[in-house]
């Protein structure tokens, strides 16, 4: 048991990037004590984590993934999700999700991270719903069904154009109601042929009001001479 231990330390050393995470521990009190008295009462010289987060082992054979570092200038959610499902892959967890995120921190975000009140993260989602609440105004803005009803094919722009960008909007649109969003692409659409075949289908959701638009646009690209003489209206619900 006790040689288990000893290969267990003398691999975490050897990792650089675990090494990292141990430095980074102890980089803010060595900052404070370089910088002196005034320095000490802006970042914390003790790390934010609770003592068992502190004392999580990392994974036997861990190698720290290649995660892009944040600087507090993109949406803090995105940096969370892409850390949070990259770690879990390595079998991380959650305590060791904890020290291993400052990591991942630079310029804005490493100032934010140093000056967490000392103790007080016990978990990864409070770390997490931290860094969301301080740079809120770097998230993106989120897609709404008021949006993808603002939505119109330009008179220049073919069918098919128009509802490939309408499908990449209605994406990042959460819970969408099937009715709603198909009374929005048909707004959005103008050809009056097109709004009959999706109320004909009456899809159910998302993924099968986009394979009914694409089976018509198919049946309508494969017809070019049907399609000059279709009348481009808004349609009416």
């Amino acid at each position: 048991m006790e040689k288990n231990r000893s290969a267990d330390r003398v691999n975490k050393v050897a990792d650089p990037m675990l090494r990292r995470i141990e430095e980074i521990d102890h980089r803010i009190e060595e900052l404070a004590k370089d910088q002196g008295r005034c320095t000490s009462k802006i970042f914390s010289s003790r790390p934010p984590f609770v003592n068992n987060v502190m004392s999580t082992p990392a994974p036997k054979g861990f190698k720290m993934p290649l995660v892009p570092q944040y600087d507090g200038t993109t949406d803090p959610v995105d940096h969370l999700a892409t850390f949070r499902t990259m770690m879990l892959l390595h079998g991380a967890s959650d305590g060791f999700l904890c020290r291993a995120f400052p990591t991942t921190l630079t310029g804005a975000a490493r100032d934010w991270y140093s000056r967490i009140k000392p103790d007080s993260i016990s978990n990864f989602d409070d770390l997490g719903d931290d860094l969301v609440r301080h740079f809120m105004s770097s998230r993106r803005p989120r897609k709404t069904t008021a949006s993808l009803m603002a939505l119109q094919q330009e008179d220049n722009k073919s069918l098919k154009i128009f509802v490939s960008r309408f499908n990449r909007e209605a994406l990042q649109v959460p819970n969408l109601d099937p009715s709603v969003v198909a009374n929005a692409l048909l707004a959005g659409a103008k050809s009056n042929d097109f709004w009959r075949a999706v109320v004909r289908r009456n899809p159910h959701s998302l993924a099968d009001l986009m394979v009914g638009a694409e089976e018509y646009i198919s049946v309508e690209e494969r017809s070019p001479v049907r399609n000059k003489s279709l009348p481009m209206v808004s349609p009416r619900p």
